[in-house]
């Protein structure tokens, strides 16, 4: 199946009823992992880079290692670049082949969020990726909460802002926020839009699977399956070893078990 556009992977998602798996990845180890699972479960996955893990991988090197294993994987993947900072990061991200980006944009003014996701938009549906946008910084500046939680603002405002950036995934909160699956499958019921939930490792079974069953279209993982990763690695070394290939193979490995409970979690494995 290999390097896919993502519009059939989330049409499929949705109709079947399981969540499309996205992870960040900053290796090849990493990224091996992620397509290791996928392709022992027969699942759909979406491997991510995000902006602000800038300072520990090159772009390009990596990007190239990502778009050249998804497509050799046997199972569909998508490529995309999480949590762009910049229209210019966003840009280079869909030169390299990327499949959907994100805008983050948090911290904007409401109009300057609109016309730079707008902006986003129409330079990815250019090359035919999808783009994710975000409501965080407004959910907090409208309902006077500043601790940092993100849930999406009133009806009113998600409608203005769909319709104003014409993005094709909205983000609709992290796993401390308190979901509502009204909210989520409301989303779902719009026409080409699908809704995507990030901060997966904090998200307990039963709500993730109320969630899904609400029509959630993406899930993000990274902390939780990092820690697994690590100790994998840790006991690797703990255990005596001493070579740094194997050391690589230790990190693969722990990566892709992680991985894979989550594809698990997610309902697409036998999916692909």
């Amino acid at each position: 199946m290999s390097l896919v556009s993502q519009h059939a992977m989330f049409r499929d998602a949705q109709r079947v009823g399981y969540a499309l798996g996205s992870f960040n990845v900053v290796s090849l180890e990493m990224t091996y992992g992620v397509i290791d699972a996928a392709e022992e479960l027969r699942s759909p996955v979406i491997v991510a880079v995000t902006d602000g893990h800038r300072d520990y991988y090159d772009f390009r090197a990596l990007a190239d290692g990502i778009c050249a294993a998804a497509d050799a994987a046997s199972v569909p993947v998508g490529v995309h670049f999480d949590h762009g900072l910049t229209l210019g990061s966003i840009s280079r991200a869909l030169k390299m082949g990327f499949t959907s980006v994100m805008y983050d944009g948090d911290g904007s003014p409401w109009q300057q969020r609109l016309d730079e996701t707008r902006a986003v938009t129409e330079l990815a549906h250019g090359v035919d990726a999808l783009v994710e946008g975000a409501l965080s910084a407004q959910s907090r500046e409208m309902t006077g909460n500043p601790t940092g939680d993100w849930a999406l603002p009133p009806d009113d405002l998600v409608e203005e802002f769909l319709s104003a950036t014409s993005v094709d995934i909205l983000a609709i909160g992290e796993g401390t926020t308190a979901l509502d699956p009204a909210r989520v499958s409301a989303i779902a019921n719009i026409p080409g839009v699908f809704s995507s939930l990030h901060g997966g490792s904090q998200l307990p079974d039963e709500t993730l699977a109320s969630m899904i069953g609400a029509g959630l279209g993406k899930c993000s993982v990274y902390n939780k399956i990092a820690r697994q990763s690590m100790a994998s690695a840790a006991d690797y070394i703990q255990g005596g070893g001493q070579d740094l290939l194997q050391l690589g193979v230790a990190i693969r490995t722990g990566f892709a078990a992680g991985v894979a409970k989550e594809l698990q979690r997610m309902g697409s494995a036998g999916h692909a």
